[in-house]
């Protein structure tokens, strides 16, 4: 997200050369005053525009909510499309199916793309549009067929990996509406039932491995098949082995477990007494040398409370004939209750130049500079200030923690801004704090259930604000300043 703003480095160039001596004196005084303001003068006059003409650029967004997306892709008689390349537009990604059809897109963001299977040579063999959307509800994931021809994938914002099933069908593909995802929160969940991975290592039916501590195998298994692994902060390495007291994996992608099971690539589970077995259309668990299907029996079976005895197994017949005795108390046969779900949403709306609101989407340009008195952006420079509003409606019956986290782009020059957060004309505790040169500045504040608040988002360039090298520099370097913003929600059901 852009906003647009000038930086203020002095005075206009002189329109002639008269008062030359003077001029100089007049530098050499004000480097006496302020060596910040002197650097920023002097910084600016390096540059290849005039003095005073540089516009800049902060760039404000939201967090994007990206995902992986895993696949594989079959033929219609079941036998994997191996060696076909896979593409995945509007961000051009391209990747290729492995010997049992199984591919891998990192970080994929919401929105509308392309999906094209190519031949080797680059020819395409089907292709159809995808619309990807992130939705606030809790843990789902579905897709479905327009009529027109194209695929929309719903996902919940906690879905971290996608797993889809691909049938080739000669110019078309279709994807299978059964699918299998994971969250960040741990949780794998497969057309017949959810695990999560504190319960042990989970293999998926595609034949993905979810560790222990968050780490995810994509095994390929030959050196034309590298493995991937998705690590805890969703960076993906390849071609790679792996090592902690819970688990060795090989660069090929074998995972050895403490008590000896070894799962190879595509799934393949061997214990360590030998035992053969796979993950099949269920996925399994795979703990203390015991695998066990997601969604099975004997899942269910270390959830349940031991039996209570019947009565025809009691010692004494009752002196009553036809007398029962008394059932259990409520509390103790009540079935578990399901986690808290909350079915109500949360909008953000950004303020425009003429007061209103409008959603705030992804990569959406904020004004940030946009003086709300004089109708225009200010040029900034030490002393700059000013204001931004965003509105926020929480529909759901619990309170939310809200966290704003700023950092700044990597090759933009560090500007000391300080950030305050607070209610727009209501009563509230701000929060404050300065943008450091190297860790991100974070700012948190709550809001109620069933609630609307606007919030103020202050920003101020402090005269005085200590840091002249940082100022300097700046005015050295230019060019654009870009701020990262991340806005996260959580609600809390108390």
């Amino acid at each position: 997200m852009e906003a647009k703003a000038v930086f203020k480095t002095g005075k206009n160039e002189q329109k002639n050369k008269r008062g030359g001596h003077l001029w100089f004196l007049l530098l050499i005084f004000i480097a006496l005053v302020t060596s910040s303001i002197l650097g920023f003068i002097l910084g600016r006059q390096t540059g290849s525009m005039p003095l005073g003409q540089i516009v800049d650029t902060i760039v404000l967004e939201p967090e994007v909510p990206v995902f992986h997306l895993s696949g594989q892709t079959l033929y219609t008689d079941g036998s994997p499309a191996a060696g076909l390349r896979m593409q995945l537009h509007s961000e051009p990604m391209e990747t290729q199916t492995d010997s049992t059809g199984n591919f891998l897109f990192p970080k994929v963001e919401q929105g509308e793309h392309i999906m094209s299977v190519l031949s080797a040579s680059g020819d395409v063999l089907a292709q159809r549009e995808v619309q990807i959307l992130r939705q606030n509800q809790t843990s789902q994931a579905n897709v479905k067929l327009t009529e027109t021809g194209s695929y929309v994938i719903e996902l919940s914002v906690d879905v971290r990996v996608l797993e889809i099933t691909i049938e080739l069908d000669q110019d078309r593909f279709f994807i299978d509406p059964n699918l299998t995802f994971s969250t960040s929160e741990g949780l794998v969940s497969t057309p017949y039932g959810t695990a999560n991975i504190s319960q042990g290592t989970i293999v998926t039916p595609q034949g993905n491995i979810y560790l222990t501590d968050g780490h995810v195998i994509f095994p390929g298994g030959t050196q034309e098949d590298p493995t991937k692994i998705l690590l805890p902060d969703d960076q993906v390495i390849m071609d790679r082995p792996l090592s902690s007291e819970a688990y060795d994996v090989t660069r090929e992608g074998v995972v050895t477990l403490p008590d000896g099971t070894v799962i190879k690539p595509g799934g393949q589970i061997i214990t360590n007494e030998g035992i053969q077995e796979r993950p099949g259309e269920t996925g399994v668990i795979v703990s203390q040398q015991t695998v066990t299907p997601i969604g099975s029996s004997r899942e269910e079976e270390t959830q349940k409370p031991e039996p209570t005895p019947e009565v025809g197994d009691l010692s004494e017949p009752s002196e009553e004939i036809g007398v029962q005795e008394p059932e259990k108390p409520e509390e103790e046969i009540k079935p578990t209750l399901p986690p808290y779900i909350d079915p109500g949403e949360t909008k953000i709306s950004a303020s425009q130049k003429d007061g209103s609101f409008t959603s705030w989407d992804q990569h959406r340009t904020l004004d940030l500079f946009y003086n709300q008195t004089t109708g225009r952006n200010e040029k900034i420079a030490p002393g700059s200030q000013g204001y931004y509003l965003f509105q926020l409606e929480n529909e759901r019956q619990e309170k939310l923690i809200i966290t704003l986290t700023f950092t700044k782009e990597a090759g933009s020059p560090y500007l000391p801004l300080v950030f305050t957060l607070q209610p727009y004309q209501k009563t509230g505790n701000p929060v404050s704090g300065t943008l450091t040169q190297d860790q991100p500045l974070t700012l948190k504040s709550e809001m109620e259930a069933k609630s609307t608040m606007i919030y103020r988002l202050d920003w101020q360039w402090p005269w005085d604000s200590g840091m002249d090298e940082a100022d300097t520099l700046a005015g050295k370097q230019g060019g654009t300043y870009k701020l990262n913003l991340a806005l996260h929600l959580e609600g809390v059901h108390e």
